[in-house]
């Protein structure tokens, strides 16, 4: 996966903890409604596992939130950590180990 890729998984899954933190709603809750385990839920929003198109639509479903936004504010902070990496290349690496 290219570094773009790496950081809009990143930046989508710190959009999706900010609205679950937003609307006080726990991982148990999200997993519920959807039907899947509650250790998967936590692995979407940690960034530790890719998210599947279908459960990102579910999730954004089960926030009451629009796709299309979240995309986009991830897109816009993916864009911006990779300008502020390119400035400044020795603080990168700390970045990519929690990735």
């Amino acid at each position: 996966m290219s570094q773009y890729g790496k950081q809009f998984e990143k930046a989508l899954a710190a959009e999706l903890r900010a609205e679950k933190a937003r609307r006080n709603i726990t991982e148990y809750d999200i997993a519920q409604q959807l039907g899947i385990h509650r250790v998967s839920v936590s692995r979407y929003f940690s960034g530790a596992r890719s998210i599947p198109l279908a459960t990102f639509a579910d999730l954004c479903r089960t926030l009451d939130l629009d796709t299309l936004e979240i995309v986009s504010k991830a897109e816009v902070a993916a864009k911006k950590e990779l300008k502020r990496q390119a400035a400044d290349p020795s603080s990168s690496e700390g970045t990519q180990q929690g990735a």
